[in-house]
């Protein structure tokens, strides 16, 4: 199984993307794309060997709220940050708010904002074929992914970690390695060195964890919802320790 994990930036042409060769529990990193312009990320959606992608980016809108407008999705407007915020949050937000335990680390994150990458996201989910989208992530080829999210299920740091300078790389360094310990490897062997990568990263193991069954099923009486929302996924307890990366494998 082919699976790919991307940070959606605010600006075309500026996702980062890794992608991961997954076998039941067991995967291996493949590549770790800095750079990948918005023709080459749908490209690899499309691709029949990508079998999931999780993005770290809303994959829906707010019932309550107007759907995004074409207009908002100019370049003039995502330069700018010249967008609509919606006033609401999502189902899925509010659920993650109340459900996701308090690590040790971090300070906590509040709602998904619903800015440029939001909205880019959207125009990219839009020139897909409609097999590939379905906003719950339990079909197609998309998942959503917080990153923070993750993080912050496998009582990881899950905050500050992007800012610049010396706080945000000891931040990094403190989330990647106690990923990387808990699967049983070396920091150096997730093979990614910025914020954006590691990301990424997060966002396609979660998206492997839900084709494997290591998310939390979406609430019965939250799917009708999700289905329009869209639903971020949730890894259950322990689903780090439960993969196993193809070099802990090979060297065992």
């Amino acid at each position: 199984m082919r699976v790919v994990g991307v940070q959606v930036g605010p600006s075309v042409d500026d996702a980062v993307v890794v992608v991961l060769d997954w076998s039941l529990r067991t995967f291996r990193i493949d590549h770790v794309h800095p750079v990948v312009t918005d023709d080459e990320l749908l490209a690899l959606l499309r691709d029949p060997r990508t079998d999931v992608a999780g993005v770290t980016a809303p994959v829906g809108w707010p019932i309550a709220t107007a759907q995004p407008s074409t207009a908002d999705m100019t370049p003039e407007a995502n330069d700018r940050r010249r967008v609509r915020i919606p006033s609401t949050t999502r189902v899925t937000d509010r659920w993650m708010l109340e459900n996701v335990p308090s690590p040790r680390h971090g300070t906590g994150f509040g709602p998904v904002r619903f800015g440029a990458a939001a909205l880019r996201t959207h125009d990219l989910l839009e020139q897909l074929p409609a097999f590939c989208v379905d906003r719950t992530g339990r079909n197609g080829k998309i998942v959503e992914a917080r990153p923070q999210v993750a993080l912050r299920a496998w009582k990881l740091p899950h905050s500050g970690y992007d800012l610049p300078g010396p706080d945000g790389r000891h931040l990094l360094q403190a989330a990647m390695s106690g990923m990387a310990d808990g699967m049983g490897l070396t920091p150096d062997a997730l093979g990614v060195t910025d914020a954006d990568q590691f990301d990424a990263l997060v966002a396609a193991l979660v998206a492997g964890m839900a084709r494997t069954g290591l998310t939390v099923p979406i609430p019965p009486e939250h799917v009708a919802t999700a289905i329009v929302e869209g639903w971020t996924h949730l890894p259950v307890d322990d689903s780090l320790k439960s993969l196993i990366p193809a070099s802990r494998r090979t060297a065992a």
